[in-house]
């Protein structure tokens, strides 16, 4: 059975076929079938215009298409939702971050760094966008900045290894081999599997491994 068709017979599901393509697009994604889950947010576009559904619900299947599309990797299209999502619900934190980090990707760090702050305004706490926000501001050469926020996260999040492979980045860039040694190894001890820390870790002391 078909998850539009589930939908269609399980209690406390909507009425509305623009809700119903909402959700089973919900479920093809969650289920990794990306193509689906696109072409039920679009018929969702057009169960909207027929139904005269509000701003609320489109906004939410252009940000449902934005997040199919970026998993999918059609930028454009993704960045393209994420804005046509942002001009009928201007609050939705997630979208700006979204958006930010289509940007950044893209080789706009600068973009990035004010769609971040964007999206921090209306949710100072979203973490996605604190933490990837010093990735921009690192991409941009605010190293103190990024240093600064960085610390921060990692105080809240010590286990967070992303956090301190990013400090020791920053700290690189800003001449502190000794920090930037520090934070390598923390990563590494974090997360195995982070290849980058290793070969950094053994680029700044090559007889660590061998002692």
């Amino acid at each position: 059975m078909t998850p539009l068709a589930l939908a269609a017979q399980t209690p406390d599901i909507p009425s509305s076929l623009a809700a119903r393509h909402l959700l089973a697009g919900r479920e093809h994604q969650a289920a990794g079938s990306l193509p689906e889950a696109i072409a039920a947010y679009r018929r969702g576009f057009d169960a909207a215009a027929i139904e005269g559904r509000g701003p609320d619900l489109v906004a939410e299947l252009h940000t449902k298409l934005g997040n199919a599309c970026m998993l999918g990797a059609s930028l454009d299209l993704a960045a393209e939702s994420y804005r046509a999502a942002l001009t009928l619900a201007p609050h939705l934190a997630a979208c700006w971050c979204n958006l930010a980090t289509i940007n950044l990707r893209t080789g706009n760090a600068q973009d990035a760094v004010t769609l971040y702050l964007q999206a921090l305004k209306l949710n100072p706490s979203h973490w996605p966008s604190r933490s990837n926000l010093a990735e921009a501001l690192i991409a941009t050469r605010q190293h103190l900045v990024a240093k600064a926020l960085l610390i921060e996260l990692a105080e809240e999040r010590p286990q967070d290894a992303q956090v301190r492979q990013r400090l020791d980045k920053v700290c690189h860039q800003l001449n502190e081999p000794q920090a930037a040694l520090a934070h390598f190894r923390q990563a590494v001890a974090l997360d195995a599997n982070d290849a980058e820390s290793l070969y950094w870790n053994w680029r700044h002391q090559p007889d660590a491994w061998r002692s």
